[in-house]
This record gives C-alpha cells, sequence and structure tokens, in this order.
C-alpha cells in the first residue's frame, strides 16, 4: 500500500503503475462521513480506484481507511490551499466534491470554489459535487439556509466549467443528528424529548454510510448522469416515528 504524505508524491511512478488498471477519483473529506462512505464503496468496486485527500494522513481515521483496501491511497490536501488541490488531482478521472460549514459560509464556498477550480484546471472529467438546494432563491426570499444556499452557488459555479460529466447528489438529514445535535433530552417528567420544530411534515433522512454505494453507481453510469441532480434518501418520516424507532 501506498501512504503519500506529501501532495506532491501522488504523481510518482509507483503510484501511477499501481493505478494503471482502473480509472482513478479522488475523493475529498475521505475521513469524514460522506468523503469516508465514497472512499469505500468507490474502492470495493472494478471500475475505480481511490485517492483518499484528507488534511491529517496520519489520523487513526486515516489509517482506518488505508487498512480498508489495497485499492485506497492517501495524500495530504487542503482546500484553502488552491495548489495542495491542483497536484492531489493530478492524473485523477474522477473528483467527489463535498465542503462543510465548520467556519461559515464564507470559507466553505471557497473551498469550493478552490476545488472546482483545481477540477478544472486538472482536467477532471467526472466531478460529483454533494450539494443542496437555494433555499433563498426557492423562497423568493422569504427563508435564508446559508448552509443550504452556498451549496447551491458553488454547484451553479461548477456547472458553467463545462466539464464533461458533472452531477450533483443532495444529501438530506443524518440519522445521526439524533445522536448529536439533536439528541434526545430528559425532561423532569422522565421522558425523552426531541426539540425539532417540524410539526408533522415528514422529515427525509439516510445514514450517511449508505451515500457511497449511490455516488459508486453515479461514477459508474458515467453520461448518464450528466447534469443530474441526484436525490438521495433512505426514510422519509415526521420526527415523532424517529423517536418512536429511537
Amino acid at each position: 500500500r501506498i501512504h503519500c504524505k506529501a501532495a506532491a508524491c501522488c504523481v510518482c511512478v509507483l503510484c501511477t503503475l499501481r493505478m494503471s488498471s482502473k480509472l482513478l477519483f479522488a475523493v475529498l473529506g475521505a475521513t469524514g462521513k460522506q468523503g469516508g462512505s465514497v472512499a469505500r464503496a468507490l474502492a470495493s468496486t472494478d471500475e475505480f480506484s481511490v485517492r483518499g485527500i484528507t488534511r491529517n494522513v496520519d489520523s487513526d481515521a486515516a489509517k482506518a481507511l488505508l487498512s480498508f483496501s489495497d485499492n485506497i491511497e492517501l495524500v495530504q490536501g487542503d482546500q484553502d490551499d488552491l495548489q495542495s488541490l491542483e497536484k492531489s488531482f493530478e492524473g485523477c478521472y474522477g473528483v467527489f466534491i463535498v465542503t462543510a460549514n465548520l467556519m461559515g459560509s464564507s470559507q466553505e464556498k471557497q473551498q469550493g470554489l478552490n476545488s472546482v477550480e483545481a477540477a478544472k484546471k486538472a482536467g477532471i472529467q467526472h466531478v460529483i459535487f454533494s450539494s443542496l438546494e437555494n433555499v433563498t432563491e426557492e423562497t423568493g426570499g422569504a427563508i435564508e439556509v446559508p448552509h443550504f444556499d452556498v451549496k447551491a452557488q458553488i454547484a451553479e459555479f461548477a456547472a458553467e466549467q463545462g466539464f464533461p460529466i458533472f452531477t450533483r447528489v443532495h444529501m438530506p438529514f443524518y440519522f445521526s443528528n439524533f445522536l448529536t445535535y439533536f439528541r434526545p433530552k430528559k425532561g423532569e417528567d422522565g421522558v425523552f424529548r426531541v426539540g425539532f420544530p417540524q410539526g408533522d411534515t415528514p422529515l427525509a433522512g439516510i445514514d450517511e454510510g449508505d451515500l457511497g454505494g449511490i455516488v459508486a453507481a453515479v461514477g459508474k453510469g458515467k453520461e448518464l448522469y450528466n447534469g443530474q441532480v441526484v436525490g438521495v434518501g433512505g426514510e422519509e418520516l415526521p420526527v415523532q416515528e424517529y423517536c418512536d424507532i429511537i
């Protein structure tokens, strides 16, 4: 297994020989929830090998990903660093792009634009972007959801770049959010409740680990998914039903 600690190493002769029989797919955020699922699924196909991109190739999550398959290599890359992305994408056929709103919409947007620009410079053939709807536009400005809107703006920019194949995947609510952001809280009456302003409106949700198989199918489908928005979901239930299951 090749463990590249520097992005520049990703074009070394050994890496090239190792990946020569399959199309090489770069996966951003490879040690995260979405990226990790996608990297594992793509590496399990007969068609693709994976170049996982992460800021820390020595993390426990990085080691776990490498141990999953000999069909995965890791390189160091940072979405804040355009040059590191350009090096990481060299020689790749496709790229899976995911962005996170950890430091605000402004930084997320720049990271997304960097990822798209690097993919364009590298001559990427198929870009799969984890996007969301532009809520402000769809509601005529009545509702603003910045972490949705910024992903839609990045997707619009990517769509204008003329990639041979460009596909968006739209992720819903993570089931695991019920164990973190929306963990049930015990009231004084001993009853556990979830504070969620959804009413009886069904909430689409998914186990983030299921995304990988969908992205792998999109990758294998190639032109079939060009210009498409692929909505992803595992269940669509009222929040009370999720609470009943929990």
